[in-house]
């Protein structure tokens, strides 16, 4: 049990020589390996079951069974139902009910694995010719070396693997297994043969004893109440196998030169650890040359090694550098020396990428400090945004009363809180900003820094002004359009804190920007009573539409210009009907 779950659950008779073991949570193949060794050498026969959350242990089933046995509960209506899978390497996956499997001395047989084995033994009877000798598999026991077969060189359709074989309580000997398909195998543990079998014996020049290479459909598995002789682990060992030896160092070679050319020194290093028995014969005169090329790789990987581990050591002492600075900014309030020592945190971690298992605490405290560097950061732009929304309402109000001084001094510190936002900037707040900085272009050279007097604003300047206007009026004008209502030209002017008379002026600016086929924001501007203004025929020339010269037209062209403006901001936005006055013909 982990946490109030159950992981695994074994089953096995008393006195029984089997068991079914039931992994409920994920194992890694490693320890997977190491419980299966263990379980079979203690109980025998094991078969494995898998649960939905440990799939990956399929896997393990698959390359040394040929399938897989998995397990799961249905509710059928109001009952559970529990159903066994069978998973071959094919990838089918047959689903069957508990009671359609039936359980004796070969285990826990599902119906697909009873017509996979009748097919099977269909195939047993088949008349093979083997090479070599007929050979009687009762009384041999194979203990391969290797953990897979592989195509054998010079002989099509067969795979061949290297074992120690023992015949009844003969000495063990080293042969060649050849297999007419491909299988993988436990190195070390009881195998027998399956028949029809057969052997060649050949003699290796030079050498003694001579090599035998045996035949056979299959290697079954050898539970240890079968063992006809000593366990392998006591096993022991030819003296003189030259040729196995040299083909088992030659196999490690490659696979390590193949490791060095894709860069994976810690492989190779994984590699002589494992094979660190067999490595012992290179110190016999007759492996030189494997000798040689062993230790080439070994010293290339070990200098590797180094390498990462010098690396690991610089990154690790100036990572703890780096968190101290950080921490110490962060208790000081210094953002920017605390962002500038998170961003160098970062680039240092990336040295040996932030998902390396040997820097986990370093990566953890890179990702906290980061966390809170956005949330304070998010903190100090949205007041600098506030500030920035202050000044430039305050702008527009000063640049109407043409307070130059005030313009001048707020539009520094508009501009300073600008560059902080820097691309988080609104084009909004760049907009407003920008027409400030056109607003003062426009002041006279001579023009004095204390407060002027309301007078009337000049021409060059009221144009400024509305300019600097008609964004904030038109953010009114489209609330005004999605709510389907209209707005008087005092209440509007009183929102934006400006005369009425910049209002119209900006409300003009919007309709031309707005192009010939947007609706006409000013015609949400209505008079006291909810009918058209009066001065609708002034913005409709301003626009170069032909004006009605009854008040009943103007009113007609008014509410059409209404219903077209509600129904483009409309949500969802509806067709708009046509405009029924037309634009004036050009001369």
């Amino acid at each position: 049990m982990v946490n109030g779950q159950c992981t695994d659950l074994l089953v096995n008779a008393s006195q029984g020589r089997a068991a079914i073991k039931v992994q409920f949570m994920h194992l890694s193949r490693d320890a997977w390996t190491k419980k299966d060794e263990e379980l079979r050498s203690r109980l025998g026969q094991v078969d494995w079951v898998i649960g939905p959350y440990a799939a990956e242990a399929t896997e393990y089933l698959l390359d040394r069974n040929g399938y897989a046995l998995r397990i799961r509960c249905e509710h059928e209506g109001s009952t559970r139902v529990v159903r066994v899978g069978t998973e071959t390497r094919e990838g089918d996956l047959e689903w069957s009910r508990l009671e359609e499997c039936e359980i004796n001395e070969q285990g826990i047989v599902t119906p697909p694995l009873r017509r996979m084995r009748r097919i099977a033994g269909r195939k047993v009877p088949e008349v093979v010719q083997y090479p070599g000798l007929p050979l009687t598999a009762k009384k041999i026991v194979i203990y391969p070396s290797e953990h897979s077969t592989r195509p054998a060189e010079g002989a099509d359709g067969f795979h061949v693997a290297a074992a120690t074989v023992r015949v009844a309580e003969s000495e063990p000997m080293h042969a060649w297994i050849m297999l007419p398909a491909p299988a993988k195998l436990v190195v070390g543990e009881p195998y027998s043969l399956r028949e029809p079998a057969s052997v060649e014996v050949t003699s290796n020049p030079g050498h003694s004893p001579r090599i035998w290479t045996i035949f056979s459909p299959g290697l079954l598995p050898i539970r240890p109440a079968e063992q006809t002789s000593a366990s392998p682990l006591r096993l022991r060992q030819p003296a003189t196998t030259p040729p196995l030896i040299r083909h088992k160092l030659s196999s490690l070679i490659q696979d390590m030169r193949r490791a060095r050319k894709a860069g994976d020194y810690e492989l190779i290093i994984q590699t002589l650890t494992d094979n660190a028995d067999l490595l012992n014969v290179l110190t016999h005169r007759d492996f030189k040359k494997e000798q040689d090329a062993i230790g080439e790789l070994r010293r290339w990987a070990a200098a590797k090694d180094e390498a990462r581990a010098r690396i690991e050591q610089e990154v690790r002492e100036e990572c703890a550098l780096l968190i101290n600075q950080v921490a110490q900014a962060r208790a000081e309030g210094d953002l920017p020396e605390a962002q500038r020592a998170i961003s160098s945190l970062r680039k240092t971690l990336v040295r040996v990428s932030t998902s390396n298992p040997r820097f986990t605490v370093e990566t953890a405290n890179l990702r906290g400090h980061e966390s809170w560097l956005e949330r304070t950061q998010n903190q100090v732009r949205s007041k600098q945004r506030y500030r920035l929304y202050a000044i430039i309402d305050r702008l527009r109000k000063a640049e109407v009363a043409e307070q130059v001084d005030e313009v001048r001094t707020l539009y520094n510190e508009g501009l300073s809180l600008l560059k902080e936002l820097g691309s988080h900037a609104s084009s909004y707040e760049k907009r407003q900003i920008g027409l400030t900085s056109r607003w003062l272009a426009a002041v006279p050279a001579g023009d004095s820094l204390a407060i002027s007097p309301p007078t009337a604003p000049s021409g060059q300047r009221l144009k400024a002004a509305a300019h600097g206007l008609s964004d904030y009026l038109s953010a009114i004008l489209t609330k005004t359009a999605r709510s389907q209502t209209t707005i008087s030209l005092k209440d509007l002017a009183e929102q934006a804190g400006v005369t009425e008379r910049l209002c119209t002026g900006a409300l003009i600016m919007i309709d031309k920007e707005s192009g010939g086929n947007g609706p006409m924001l000013s015609a949400l501007v209505a008079s006291p009573n909810g009918d058209t203004r009066p001065d609708f025929r002034q913005v409709l020339a301003e626009l170069g539409y032909e004006v009605p010269q009854t008040d009943i037209a103007l009113n007609y062209v008014w509410r059409r210009e209404l219903e077209r403006a509600y129904a483009f901001h409309a949500e969802p936005p509806r067709e708009m009907p046509a405009r029924l006055v037309p634009r004036k013909k050009t001369p």
